[in-house]
């Protein structure tokens, strides 16, 4: 499809001076630059998303590193069913992570410790409809992706059915707390916190409180308890 006028790029990002570098390297190249910003605030999930949107690019860079509000994979599905090419920007070299937005609807990863000019070939092909992976390449990433999801969501069942006593000593048990301390801090037996923890380890299918805790961190348990203390 041919596109009349620049190649429309919107960043999602909160730092401003890759902001600025990067909106002076677009604009030199002839493309048309906005910049939508994070907000604070519980909502922002909901603005980020209206506000790239309301924008309509053709193409959106977003930053994964938006912070702990901020849901990237449902933000790059949303977007990009809105079509919007999105281009994740990434600080980890995670093949698995890179895997996951793919799978989530991103056309492109791309390293931010890279140079600009691969960000910027992204964004070019991206504005001529073309491909920016190879077709194995891009396969064989949101295979692992897919696979990581998978066991995410597995291991996300297995947190459902923690009780809310059960919860709540997992979550002492992510801040580093022993079991007397629990016990202390909740006023109960020692006993009674190491039965808790036997129901914690067996209910997520794990041998150790620190593979019980790896698997709360995975899931993103400690952003969004599924049980209220």
């Amino acid at each position: 499809m041919v596109r009349s006028g620049p190649t429309r790029v919107a960043l999602v990002d909160r730092h401003d001076l890759f902001s600025d570098c990067l909106r002076a390297v677009l604009e030199t190249r002839g493309f048309a630059y906005h910049r939508v910003p994070i907000p604070a605030g519980t909502d922002q999930d909901d603005l980020v998303r209206s506000r790239l949107l309301e924008v309509r690019p053709d193409v959106a860079l977003v930053n994964a590193n938006l912070g702990v509000a901020r849901r990237v994979g449902a933000l790059i599905g949303e977007v990009s069913r809105g079509g919007v090419a999105v281009v994740v920007l990434v600080d980890v070299d995670d093949e698995v992570r890179w895997g996951q937005y793919l799978a989530a609807g991103a056309r492109a990863v791309a390293p931010m410790s890279g140079s600009l000019a691969s960000v910027i070939s992204a964004v070019r092909r991206l504005g001529r409809g073309e491909p920016v992976l190879d077709r194995a390449e891009r396969d064989r990433l949101i295979a692992l992706g897919r696979r990581r999801n998978a066991e995410v969501r597995a291991a996300a069942g297995r947190i459902e059915r923690l009780s809310a006593q059960e919860g709540a000593v997992l979550r002492e048990l992510m801040a580093g707390h022993a079991v007397p301390e629990i016990a202390t801090a909740h006023r109960v037996a020692v006993a009674t916190v190491r039965t808790q923890v036997k129901g914690v380890l067996a209910k997520l299918e794990v041998s150790s409180q620190l593979s019980a805790v790896a698997v709360a961190h995975v899931v993103g348990w400690t952003e969004h308890p599924t049980n209220a203390a």
